[in-house]
């Protein structure tokens, strides 16, 4: 049984560089007007790192554990390994993500209500379910 399972953990769940994937596809790819359309659409490595760090501040202000955010980050990275996403998509994963991980993670979990107000009305309830 546990072959089993690291055998599916190494090629069903692994998780691969999705970011690094990107660099190298835009690198490849010639600039052209809608290249660069697709450029300040695409989240980055700094999108990522600011939602990391608002998480954080979400998960401090609810003074739940910072382990929520590493769980929340890697079901958003498992996501991402799969789905080629715009700046949108890639926000309401990681505010999705973060909502997950603190229902898995925490007795008091994040409300979609107060994660709707925290995303500066990009989206709303409906959005996370």
């Amino acid at each position: 049984r546990i072959d089993a399972m690291r055998c599916k953990e190494e090629e069903a769940y692994k998780c691969r560089d999705y970011l690094h994937r990107r660099s190298l596809r835009k690198q490849a790819g010639r600039k052209s007007a809608t290249n660069r359309e697709n450029e300040m659409s695409t989240f980055t490595t700094g999108c990522r790192r600011k939602m990391c760090e608002w998480s954080f501040h979400v998960i401090d202000f609810y003074r739940a554990d910072r382990s929520i955010v590493a769980n929340a980050f890697d079901i958003l990275d498992r996501f991402l390994d799969g789905c080629d996403c715009d700046r949108t998509v890639f926000k309401l994963a990681s505010i999705t993500s973060l909502y997950i991980a603190s229902k898995f993670h925490s007795q008091r979990h994040l409300s979609l209500k107060a994660l709707a107000e925290l995303s500066s009305g990009d989206f709303n309830e409906n959005h996370f379910k």
